[in-house]
């Protein structure tokens, strides 16, 4: 992948040395990108990746800067190598950048392998907010009753994310199940092994999956949230697993009508590349500074093992119980507002196996702060476990959201 490069400085006659260094370390900085199959480039196009990287190789490069803006993509990284007055110039530039309706980062660190990784970083941010760009979520049924909380405004999340939510009734999602049609399930011969209890709950569940990929085909989808307790009466059945399968392929799913959550999953997903959990905070132990997450719809692509069981709460279907790696993760949600959101890193220190929580259950270490920040700032019901430390990713594309909205309503 290449990224246009445009160099900015303002030498004098005998600036010779400072010259070399700057063509140093764009050397240097390219090196460690190969690793990452990235290369900046003066001369490639910047229209594909609607980015461009500028390099303030100096000060007194900011009139220079006004001259091209016009010509330049809507998203700009500014390069500093923290050398002759390059890190003023660049901060000078960000602030013109953000006055006048683009998007900008500065881009620096202690040293050029730094500098490299925060640009691979930041690329692959750009590129998952474009994955997501009007993408349809669906919402099957209405929230479930005790999400009190977790309401959203549906023209916010259009406006502020650019998602599609469309609402499917919950009874065209139940007709589609009276059809009794099994469509392809992934790993079916696995799945039927895992299962230990009567026969005809397992096909429920895999006719519940199969009405939901239906659905999903004819909305054209990328994600969905689902009102799973009225299947409990209807079908003596839940979604636990089919949820777990479609989180699997890629296609993000939450249960109880979670739209928030939903939301989180969905960029935490396009930024990640990979699976994530809704889970409940089910447990605090402010000794340890730990919580305990569980939940019954983990997708098994994140697991080290796993069995199937019940739904928890009402012994009925099939739901997933697995083993996450002991690793490090973040814990992520959006608020139901739209405006703000909770992430902290933590590292999951275990799996246990308690009879009054949810069937998957992971311990996870968080530091004191962070962990009376979620109990002082947690989004409401869920929270959404991911591996690795994608807080800084997050951040940054949330905050390149809401600038985009916030500078939309001025102009407005």
């Amino acid at each position: 992948m290449k990224v246009k490069l445009i160099r900015l400085g303002n030498y004098l006659a005998n600036d010779v040395e400072k010259k070399e260094a700057a063509d140093n370390f764009i050397s240097d900085v390219n090196s460690f990108l190969l690793n990452e199959d990235i290369e900046l480039d003066e001369n490639v196009d910047s229209k594909e990746l609607g980015v461009v990287a500028v390099f303030v190789e100096s000060g007194g490069a900011e009139q220079k800067f006004i001259k091209i803006f016009d010509q330049l993509e809507d998203y700009i990284l500014l390069l500093t190598h923290q050398k002759n007055n390059s890190l003023p110039a660049a901060f000078e530039i960000k602030t013109y950048i953000l006055d006048h309706g683009k998007r900008t980062n500065v881009v620096l660190g202690a040293n050029e392998e730094e500098i490299a990784s925060l640009i691979s970083m930041l690329l692959s941010t750009n590129i998952a907010k474009k994955s997501m760009d009007n993408a349809n979520l669906g919402v099957i049924g209405h929230p479930s009753d005790w999400l009190i909380a977790s309401q959203v405004d549906y023209n916010e999340v259009k406006e502020k994310f650019n998602f599609n939510l469309i609402d499917i009734p919950y009874e065209e999602l139940k007709n589609e199940i009276a059809l009794h049609q099994i469509d392809t399930i992934p790993h079916v011969h696995q799945l039927e092994n895992k299962w230990k209890g009567k026969h005809e709950d397992l096909i429920g569940a895999f006719e519940i999956y199969s009405a939901i990929k239906r659905l999903i085909l004819k909305y054209d989808l990328q994600g969905l949230t689902i009102r799973c307790f009225d299947l409990l009466s209807d079908f003596s059945n839940t979604a636990c697993l089919a949820l777990a399968l479609l989180n699997e392929e890629g296609i993000v799913s939450t249960c109880e009508g979670d739209i928030p959550t939903l939301i989180t999953m969905f960029i935490v997903h396009h930024l990640n590349q990979s699976s994530s959990f809704q889970a409940n905070v089910s447990k605090i132990d402010l000794e340890e500074k730990t919580i305990l997450v569980a939940h019954c719809t983990v997708p098994m692509n994140m697991l080290s093992k796993y069995e199937l069981d019940t739904h928890f709460e009402s012994g009925l279907g099939v739901a997933v119980k697995g083993e996450l790696s002991l690793s490090e993760c973040s814990v992520i949600k959006i608020s139901p507002k739209l405006d703000s959101f909770y992430a902290v890193y933590g590292e999951i220190k275990s799996n246990p196996n308690l009879s009054e929580c949810c069937r998957t259950q992971v311990v996870i270490k968080l530091e004191d702060e962070d962990l009376y920040e979620l109990i002082k700032t947690n989004k409401a019901n869920h929270v959404v476990i991911a591996y690795g430390n994608i807080i800084y990713q997050f951040y940054d594309l949330f905050q390149t959201y809401m600038y985009e909205y916030e500078h939309k309503h001025k102009i407005d």
